[in-house]
């Protein structure tokens, strides 16, 4: 070979690494730039593809909530349901929990809503939209919190687009996580064990949740709107003032002589639990843990050298490397085989439940029929 071309090979030998290097260096450079860019994100955005500008991976992990696609009919699945819910909403239409993405759309398809005509009717409060969009928020800070909730669901619904987003969680200027809906912090605050000024970013991981993921109940608050008139609003209330746990939720119900509704068959007085995830972790082994929502739903991951929170929200057996065993020292599969003999167990053991108490109504309703007294 002559000296020439192995000079020319040794030459591109060393020029190509370099040159991949510099690229490299290059495009971390950019992608720093990228991250350290001052957001311009105006006050109540609640379109999440503004955010998504600045935070385009946290935007783009999001939207994989979309794959979470299946409609689960759980009336079908659990046919108790039907006559354990009678007279009551529920009883016509539920289905299992979709992705975030469809927040908004199943809350305005379900058949909950009766079908309303215009803004004054239908059988759902105003109220019914406020876990479903960072449009609330907004909505609130515009016409204010007892007007906001006064009123029909149909009133609304020009103004609620936006399905539940970044804006529900995150300052605009600072990406802190905040607490956007005021009747969280009135919860904490009358439960006492942790004020809302106190929150650590360890418990906010946990409260942005909490904002929706909580039982919760329509207080009924007489007020005066601008023009005179005496109006009254159905607020959102969290049943926390003597704690998380289940007694102590129905105690508050108890105390105040609230029903959700009386049972069409048996003509029980009753309540209906919403969606109580955050007093359920609070009670359990992960809250009284200090884990964080966030660490198991949301979990960190990595590209290249960014770490980032995923925001594809779900299920942590879906990511156990980065979830369940970044604290349970177990091989995955055994772990994955456990919980699912647990997950196996509690279904069993909710369809005995449902099953008897399913019965209990009919029976009752028998007996008025019999003549009971």
């Amino acid at each position: 070979m002559k000296k020439s071309a192995v000079i020319t090979a040794v030459s591109v030998v060393a020029i190509v690494p370099m040159a991949l290097l510099a690229i490299s260096i290059n495009e971390n450079k950019a992608e720093q730039q990228n991250i350290n860019a001052v957001p311009q994100i105006k006050k109540f955005e609640s379109r999440s593809s503004e955010w998504g500008k600045y935070y385009q991976r946290q935007y783009d992990s999001y939207k994989q909530t979309k794959k979470s696609d299946k409609i689960t009919d759980m009336l079908q699945d659990n046919p108790a349901l039907v006559v354990m819910w009678a007279g009551y909403g529920f009883s016509k239409d539920y289905n299992a929990p979709r992705g975030h993405f469809y927040m908004l759309e199943d809350n305005v398809n379900t058949l909950r809503t009766g079908g309303p005509v215009d803004a004054i009717t239908g059988p759902m409060p105003t109220a019914c939209w406020t876990c479903k969009s960072p449009d609330v928020p907004r909505l609130i800070d515009k016409i204010g919190e007892l007007d906001y909730f006064t009123g029909k669901w149909a009133r609304h619904g020009s103004e609620i687009a936006n399905p539940v987003g970044c804006a529900d969680c995150h300052d605009n200027e600072t990406m802190k996580l905040t607490i956007t809906r005021d009747f969280l912090k009135r919860g904490l605050d009358a439960e006492g064990s942790l004020k809302a000024a106190d929150a650590t970013h360890q418990d906010m991981r946990s409260l942005v949740c909490a904002q929706c993921h909580s039982e919760y109940y329509f207080k009924k608050t007489e007020w005066t709107d601008k023009n005179g008139e005496k109006k009254t609003a159905g607020v959102v209330t969290f049943p926390w003032d003597n704690g998380f746990s289940v007694e102590a939720m129905e105690k508050y119900y108890d105390d105040i002589s609230f029903v959700d509704w009386t049972h069409k068959v048996s003509k029980t007085p009753m309540l209906k639990a919403q969606h109580p995830g955050y007093e359920i972790y609070k009670t359990g082994a992960h809250g009284l843990n200090n884990v964080a929502c966030a660490d198991c739903h949301m979990p960190y991951i990595r590209e290249g050298g960014v770490k980032y929170s995923s925001h594809n929200v779900g299920s942590p057996l879906e990511h156990m490397a980065n979830t369940c065993l970044n604290c349970h020292n177990e091989e995955e599969k055994a772990f994955k085989d456990r919980v699912a003999r647990k997950l196996e167990r509690k279904t069993e053991l909710t369809k005995t439940a449902m099953d008897v108490i399913a019965r209990a109504h009919l029976e009752a309703g028998k007996a008025w029929e019999l003549g009971a007294t």
